[in-house]
């Protein structure tokens, strides 16, 4: 590394480490043997010396001695997403409709620039599929582009218990009431660019204007669905926690603990989701917690109130709230910004989840999602997938001629899941 640092004094060049913490990982975690030297090379070096990441959370501590000068650049908004778009598509050479709604796009889809320009390659591709001599790039191109461009930009976050959605609400099938309320948690979230960005509100507000979200409601009724719905939206993948398993089973956990998890979150800008909550009819005021992990649960609640950005809290109980919340200090619920009650699926929801679920691939014969959906008015959405794959499984096995799911496989598969 000493001839690199050499090269650049006597071309009198500025030195750019593009990734670098592949050089200058902690040591403790598997960074380069040759870190020392490299260190070593940079204190003596007296020209200008940059270096991009970004994981700065990777680097080892000793660079921030040696670092002088820190610039983040954070996300564009959507309104400077807005204006990239615009840049990108303006040449020639990219021939778009002219009724394409870029503001919709802009808002809807967390990209950032080298995304976009991506997603706008993507798109030209299908355009000229489409039509090789005159193509041009229509607005479902660029949405399947942007698509496309959020799967990746998702799997490229790496940590542990992380989960990367799949899919944005308008797959997922619950309820007007809670698809409401779950749009109304990534539109708050999309205009946090704008409000600490463009229009200037001071930092100090952002760590007490996080997104706080309650998700409650018997098991298998779509929680977790919907909290990988909102990170798709938000160009976000998701830190899944277990809630009891993070406090201890014996309730001997510390805030330390707690406050890790947390600080994980926020610095690989992920939704944090805590589950494993579940409170049964029969418990009543008493529970089966401790004081010890009653206490704790109170902490979790205060640093969900402290937490820059999302975090959903999902809870498993039936009827009703009250045993959750005699377990917290009084006030505390208020903390708590949105409230989403979640119930099992009702017979409209239930017929769709059908109609979702039977891909169109699937050989089938005489399926009447009206009558699964009377059938099945006990399942839940969890068990409903169940009897869909059982159904198959047994369809698969069957004779050629009659290799196929029919009324009464799935009547069946109902059943066995009641």
């Amino acid at each position: 590394y000493q001839s690199i640092f050499r090269e650049a004094e006597l071309s009198d060049a500025i030195l750019f480490f593009d990734e670098c913490e592949t050089l200058f990982m902690k040591r403790d975690s598997g960074g380069s043997t040759h870190l020392t030297e490299l260190l070593t090379q940079m204190e003596r070096f007296e020209g200008i010396c940059l270096l991009a990441t970004n994981r700065p959370f990777d680097l080892d501590e000793a660079m921030f001695r040696r670092i002088s000068e820190v610039f983040e650049f954070k996300p564009p908004n959507h309104v400077e997403r807005q204006e990239i778009w615009r840049v990108v598509t303006t040449h020639e050479a990219i021939p778009c409709d002219d009724d394409i709604n870029w503001d919709a796009i802009s808002l809807k889809y967390e990209l950032t620039g080298g995304f976009i320009k991506n997603a706008v390659i993507s798109a030209l591709q299908l355009a000229v599929g489409r039509d090789p001599t005159s193509p041009s790039i229509r607005e479902s191109d660029i949405i399947e582009g942007c698509k496309k461009q959020m799967r990746g930009a998702l799997q490229m976050a790496d940590f542990e218990e992380r989960v990367v959605p799949k899919s944005g609400l308008e797959e997922i099938i619950v309820s007007d009431i809670v698809k409401e309320k779950l749009k109304a948690i990534v539109d708050i979230e999309k205009a946090r660019g704008v409000l600490f960005g463009r229009w200037g509100f001071d930092n100090t507000m952002r760590s007490c204007q996080g997104t706080t979200a309650l998700f409650w409601g018997p098991r298998g009724s779509g929680k977790q669905n919907a909290a990988e719905a909102i990170g798709f939206e938000l160009g976000k993948p998701l830190k899944v926690t277990d809630l009891p398993q993070l406090l201890g089973k014996t309730g001997k956990a510390n805030a330390t603990v707690v406050r890790e998890c947390f600080k994980e979150a926020r610095l690989m800008d992920a939704i944090l989701v805590l589950g494993g909550i579940s409170f049964n009819p029969g418990e009543g005021q008493r529970g089966a917690s401790s004081t010890e992990d009653t206490r704790l649960l109170n902490l979790v609640i205060r640093e969900m109130m402290r937490f820059p950005g999302i975090v959903v809290l999902k809870v498993d109980v039936v009827d009703s709230l009250d045993i959750f919340v005699s377990r917290l200090e009084k006030g505390l619920l208020d903390g708590l910004k949105y409230l989403v009650s979640f119930q099992p699926p009702n017979r409209s929801c239930r017929k769709q989840l059908w109609e979702k679920l039977l891909p169109d691939t699937l050989p089938k014969k005489s399926i009447d999602y009206s009558e699964l959906a009377r059938r099945s008015d006990e399942l839940n959405v969890t068990q409903i997938g169940n009897a869909v794959y059982r159904a198959a499984a047994l369809a698969a096995l069957k004779p050629e001629s009659s290799r196929y799911v029919t009324m009464q496989d799935l009547s069946s598969a109902i059943e066995e899941e009641r």
